[in-house]
């Protein structure tokens, strides 16, 4: 995943635009709501700890041409929330 500091100051609406590739993810939380665009399927790997990215904000975040994987056990449904648009 690019470094944290990226993500910090992106303002909230901003395109993130991620190459072909698998990002580790930890310990990132969104606290704005950016868009999150994949270029030829880059995978988002959350190794098996939970969470892939965990919002903290109150807007749509939008997490466009991924392929995510191995995200863990989802315990609450309540807390989790996926929608994928065709």
């Amino acid at each position: 995943m690019p470094n944290k500091r990226l993500l910090d100051q992106a303002a909230a609406g901003d395109s993130l635009i991620f190459a072909c590739r698998t990002y580790r993810l930890n310990a990132i939380i969104i606290r704005k709501p950016p868009h999150f665009n994949g270029i030829v399927i880059p995978i988002l790997d959350g190794e098996g700890k939970g969470n892939i990215l965990p919002c903290r904000c109150l807007k749509i975040v939008t997490i466009q041409g991924f392929k995510i994987i191995q995200y863990g056990e989802v315990k609450h449904w309540i807390d989790s929330a996926a929608y994928e648009s065709s």
